[in-house]
């Protein structure tokens, strides 16, 4: 979106997150893209302080102010830091709302001190509060010391919020089935443009991998590393910042995989377009302690960026899992439910081996891409904040 016509709210909202500045992770990617369609005089930045410098990032002007630190001794103990700085977080946030005169709040999830310490304020000051889930609340803490934190959380600020967004109509789905409750798919957005037509350059031979490697997805890996290690001369491209030795504990082949951390964007994107496939996996339940709910609604954010590359893409996953259904859905992967080693061999052979096949994939896969341009994603927002500030309910 061109920085000069940036949306604007009729009044500023106060939005809550821990994930701001960016750093890596899904949800601080997520924040940087949308905000950046914003004008910073239409949003009062709330976060939390970090622990150790970050690298220096373009914030687009929208400059946080901290209502929350943390401390580097451990998760458990910083999480019990974080829930005693509730209140403190709660009284900056009614100050910052109120010396902006803003007309609504909005608190996003997975930190779920920040999201209530925004539910609180919003109370006080007497404004609507929209609830901007980027994982499911209960379900993704379940396994967690802090699960029962998470469902006190989620039972007051379900029926307490004037409006819930989600990150994909499979939260939707599930929070409609399971709670009767209403919500609004708001997806990932991407403020790149979207190419015209699909990679016709000689790739590389590897299959790409984006992202860390960790309890939700790690059997997955393995699987698609051992099935390319199978065909002469392929192996699967990792780019994250955990080490080989990490990635070996998890279970990869020490020679089966390359590992490179990308900081940059464009280097990242660069690298996407150069890859004979690029891959998306989730655990089967019984592989992981992360709830069921969780694992069947996740829609990893490096989605957008794989739907835009114009390669083909691979998805292994469950069968009635969310990811599985919208590329089954579009048309625009080769998806694999079976949980066999073979049979992710021959869907890279067919990648590999059928340019027809794999070109129509990407080219699907570019249509698809077009549901979340950063333009189309920030104009939903923008429109369903002011809808909620003029007190129109969800439904």
């Amino acid at each position: 979106m061109n920085d000069r016509v940036r949306l604007r709210f009729s009044r500023p909202i106060l939005f809550a997150t821990s994930a701001y500045p960016p750093r890596p992770g899904g949800s601080s990617i997520l924040n940087r893209n949308l905000l950046r369609a914003f004008s910073p005089e239409s949003i009062v930045l709330a976060s939390h302080r970090p622990p150790a410098e970050l690298p220096a990032v373009e914030l687009g002007g929208h400059e946080p102010v901290y209502v929350m630190n943390d401390i580097s001794i451990s998760l458990r103990v910083n999480s019990y830091w974080r829930r005693m700085q509730i209140p403190l977080a709660e009284r900056r946030m009614v100050e910052l709302a109120r010396s902006r005169d803003c007309g609504a709040v909005v608190g996003t999830f997975p930190n779920l001190f920040i999201f209530d310490a925004a539910f609180r304020a919003s109370r006080r000051l007497k404004l609507p509060f929209i609830a901007y889930l980027h994982d499911t609340l209960a379900e993704a803490l379940n396994h967690k010391f802090m699960g029962g934190l998470g469902r006190d959380v989620q039972e007051r600020i379900f029926p307490g919020a004037e409006r819930i967004l989600v990150m994909s109509q499979g939260m939707a789905d599930l929070y409609r089935r399971k709670y009767n409750l209403l919500s609004t798919p708001l997806v990932h957005s991407l403020p790149e443009p979207i190419p015209a037509d699909i990679q016709t350059e000689t790739p590389d031979n590897t299959g790409f991998w984006g992202g860390a490697v960790y309890d939700i997805n790690d059997r997955s890996v393995v699987r698609i590393s051992n099935a390319l290690s199978s065909i002469r001369g392929y192996r699967l491209f990792i780019a994250c910042n955990d080490s080989r030795e990490q990635l070996v504990r998890r279970g990869l082949d020490e020679s089966g995989f390359i590992l490179k951390y990308i900081t940059e964007r464009e280097a990242y994107l660069d690298t996407l377009r150069r890859q004979a496939f690029l891959v998306l996996a989730l655990n089967w339940p019984d592989e992981t302690a992360t709830h069921e709910d969780e694992l069947s609604t996740i829609f990893p954010t490096k989605t957008v960026e794989y739907l835009a590359s114009g390669r083909p893409i691979l998805v292994h996953c469950p069968e009635d899992y969310f990811l599985a259904r919208f590329f089954r859905d579009h048309e625009c992967a080769e998806v694999v439910t079976e949980r066999s080693i073979d049979a992710i061999g021959e869907a890279v052979l067919k990648l590999i081996a059928d340019g027809e096949y794999a070109a129509g994939l990407a080219r699907k896969a570019l249509k698809a891409a077009e549901m979340f341009r950063l333009e189309r994603v920030a104009g939903q927002f923008h429109d369903l904040v002011e809808e909620t500030m003029h007190g129109l309910k969800q439904g």
